[in-house]
């Protein structure tokens, strides 16, 4: 099988993602010192500023606008500090809801806008989403809407809203030998099977994780199952249905083993599978373990292995040290789909931090374990998982367009 990361449905020529200029955000950035490549006058436009995105912080030029870099609009600053006034004698402020501090940190950022303090300006809006809310601008006005659902106590289940609120084992010392980490969302045959082959490899030091991400209701009567309950599962219960990276992020919160096994509710245990994981990663020089992996020479197609070394481990069984997530992770929560998540995570872990090779991804033969349908590639319409595909691709690309030692370096 081989996963091509980047269709061509958008027109673009895939190996230019590796060469050049990634498609995006990465374009635009390229295209401000185009005048300058040409050996025409440099515009120098500075450091886009996030929160008044069409002003250049350098020299306060408004882009789109007739006037030369420096110039100034004197219409603009004559009417801004009027239209601050009228918001606030309007009282506009969309935030029901919002604790009254925090409407007073995006007050005092409203404020600071309008008077171009752009560092006060982040500093509040880091503030405000400290505090668990995002602002919006709404040119003078703002709009306040929490940054994650909240977090809900319902009849003494905690339910999380989103993952760093739930309660981190990671700072305490390992205590067993491993955490299995599984995500249940929908298809609660998938997640009974998977559970069952669990309990029936009977494996010892292996503590289970499962993160009941807004489940179904079939799925939540699965924990009083006998053989699932042998399991005595631990269960982080969602408020919201969270994105992929986050639910495992919620999940592996919770791991005290010293290695962490990410297991996809379309794999069935068949027997023992733990221990020989485990023991691949005694080799300092493994970074990432499993039984199917992931090889390619450019990081563009990847053909899947099923022994040898490989670049990335799929995230059908993944298995990492719990150190090396505490040091490295978390997983990136822009991953919402969990498509390309696992080349990701592999490549975060090989990563070297210093002037060492870096670490091997290895494929482990003849585990236990039989894959079955995955039903969110099945049940995702081929033109959305396509897309939703090719938007983590360039998260990879953003993150290893330099790092060519990782390809190929078995």
């Amino acid at each position: 099988m081989v996963r091509r990361l980047l269709p061509g449905a958008d027109g673009i020529p895939a190996a230019r993602c590796w060469q050049g200029v990634a498609p995006g955000r990465d374009r635009v950035r390229a295209s401000r010192g185009r005048g300058r490549s040409r050996g025409l006058p440099g515009r120098h436009w500075g450091t886009a500023d996030p929160d008044h995105r069409g002003v250049c912080r350098n020299d306060g030029h408004v882009r789109g606008s007739r006037l030369p870099p420096g110039g100034r609009n004197r219409r603009a600053e004559r009417l801004a500090p009027a239209l601050a006034d009228a918001s606030r004698l309007r009282g506009i402020v969309r935030g029901e809801g919002a604790p009254e501090e925090v409407v007073a940190l995006a007050r005092a950022r409203r404020d600071a806008r309008a008077a171009r303090d752009w560092p006060e300006a982040d500093r509040l809006r880091g503030a405000i989403e400290a505090a668990g809310w995002k602002v919006v601008d709404r040119g003078v006005d703002f709009k306040l809407s929490r940054a994650h659902p909240p977090d809900v106590e319902e009849a003494g289940r905690s339910r999380y809203g989103s993952s760093e609120s739930v309660p981190s084992r990671l700072g305490e010392p390992a205590a067993t030998r491993a955490t299995v980490v599984l995500v249940a969302s929908d298809w609660p045959e998938d997640v009974s099977r998977a559970l069952g082959g669990l309990a029936g490899a009977g494996e010892e030091g292996v503590q289970v994780v499962v993160v009941a991400n807004a489940p179904s209701d079939d799925i939540e009567g699965l924990f009083e199952q006998q053989d699932v309950s042998a399991l005595r599962p631990d269960v982080v219960w969602t408020s919201a249905r969270l994105g992929h990276a986050a639910a495992l992020n919620a999940g592996i919160r919770r791991a005290v083993g010293e290695g962490i096994v990410l297991l996809d509710p379309s794999v069935e245990p068949r027997g023992p599978f733990v221990g020989e994981l485990l023991r691949a990663l005694d080799d300092p020089g493994v970074a990432v373990a499993g039984p199917w992996g992931l090889r390619s020479a450019d990081l563009r197609d990847f053909e899947e292995i099923t022994e040898g070394d490989a670049e990335a481990i799929e995230a059908y069984c993944q298995a990492f040290r719990r150190s090396d997530y505490i040091d490295r992770g978390p997983l990136d929560e822009h991953f919402h789909f969990y498509r390309n998540l696992d080349i990701w995570w592999s490549l975060v872990l090989r990563e070297s931090k210093s002037d060492e090779p870096p670490r091997k991804a290895t494929v482990i033969a003849g585990l236990p374990l039989e894959r079955h349908e995955h039903r969110e590639y099945a049940t995702t319409p081929a033109d959305e998982r396509d897309r939703l595909s090719r938007r983590n691709f360039y998260r990879i690309i953003d993150r290893f367009r330099n790092s060519r030692e990782l390809v190929g370096s078995r």
